[in-house]
């Protein structure tokens, strides 16, 4: 019986850690897939027709209805539109492509953060702006990454049913004792779980942020990207300043998540010493 139980202790005690083992990567595959919602928002639209009555549609077109856009006279929008009641508005430059640099006023504005929003804005835009990649590729990649997950974790609910059922088909283990009846028992595999599993799924994952070596960049090019991003309202020749000191703060990210992990294992391996 003594055997029997220190037996079953330790195939406890693997189970635990196994289970640890796979809440860490649990852990760090949602770290990785988190990201601002806003990342994958998408806006579809088309032209309808608000009105079926035609007379509903005349009034609704009456001059004591619409009223000209400040943004653009020949514009006219309904006298219940916000924008009506808009004191101030930022518009857009003559080609329509990038909006104009809006000017500090009063000194409310921060410079500093001023120039760091821009970069976090544009970036994203100016790097791919460099690489020559078109924003219709870009779209196409938000969309495969957007709705690949689904098909993956379906194909793991599948598989987890199969497992299941496959479990319940197994022999228990044989024991007895002194006070409660004989329950035969017989083989049972105690298969550990694939460690790499979760590890692979993160490798599989196609990250959607852009990035750029500046540590790969010789003065021309940084010349380029800079003047890449005078395009896009960032101050002059400072983007790749700012795009190393980024990729600085996210490798020492990455050094204190990893230090953190290792105390953590340490953590665990202590409980069960």
């Amino acid at each position: 019986m003594w055997h029997e139980a220190r037996r079953q202790e330790k195939i406890l005690r693997s189970t635990m850690i196994d289970q640890s083992k796979r809440a860490e990567r649990k852990r760090r595959f949602f770290e990785n897939v988190r990201k601002d919602p806003e990342q994958f928002m998408q806006i579809h639209g088309r032209k309808a027709q608000i009105h079926t009555d035609l007379s509903i549609v005349r009034a609704a077109e009456d001059s004591n209805i619409l009223r000209p856009w400040q943004g653009d006279p020949k514009i006219t929008i309904d006298r219940f539109d916000v924008r009506s009641h808009l004191s101030k508005m930022d518009l857009l430059d003559q080609d329509d492509t990038f909006p104009s640099k809006k000017k500090q006023e009063d000194g409310c504005i921060d410079e500093k953060e001023q120039i760091v929003t821009e970069f976090e804005r544009y970036r994203v835009l100016i790097i791919n702006d460099y690489k020559k990649v078109t924003e219709k590729q870009y779209l196409r990649r938000i969309a495969d990454r957007e709705f690949c997950f689904a098909e993956k974790e379906h194909a793991k609910k599948i598989e987890a049913e199969k497992k299941k059922k496959s479990a319940e088909k197994k022999s228990k283990i044989g024991f007895s004792y002194d006070d409660s009846e004989v329950v035969k028992g017989g083989k049972e595999e105690f298969e550990k779980d694939d460690q790499s599993d979760g590890e692979e799924d993160i490798d599989e994952m196609q990250d959607l942020d852009v990035d750029l070596d500046t540590a790969h960049l010789n003065p021309e090019t940084q010349r380029v990207v800079n003047k890449s991003g005078e395009e896009f309202g960032v101050k002059r020749g400072i983007f790749c300043a700012l795009l190393r000191a980024d990729q600085q703060a996210l490798k020492d990210a990455a050094e204190l998540k990893k230090i953190d992990r290792q105390k953590s294992q340490l953590s665990v391996r202590f409980f069960y010493m």
